[in-house]
């Protein structure tokens, strides 16, 4: 399954007005990522932690976000719609 990821870091990655499809994440650190302007839809996001990211403008569409945390990160313009989103945010955001 190359759209499975489990236990892994991403770390200074840079994607820019992308979009991800049916991606699943579990239990992934985002390191220092930027995602500005991209889009993810149908994707899991489960037990993820995001840390110093930054997801200005990012489209979360039929996405779950279950136990993801967020530090650190900026999240301006990020559309969460329809989602089921249980997180934890830390400051600032």
């Amino acid at each position: 399954m190359g759209n499975y990821f489990e236990d892994r870091t991403f770390e200074d990655m840079h994607l820019h007005d992308e979009s991800l499809d049916g991606f699943e994440f579990v239990d992934c650190t985002f390191l220092n990522c930027s995602f500005d302007d991209g889009a993810f839809h149908g994707c899991s996001f489960i037990g993820c932690s995001f840390r110093h990211c930054v997801m200005r403008g990012v489209e979360l569409s039929n996405c779950e976000m279950r136990d993801a945390r967020f530090e650190d990160c900026s999240l301006v313009g990020m559309v969460w719609s329809p989602c089921s989103v249980n997180a934890s945010f830390g400051v600032p955001i």
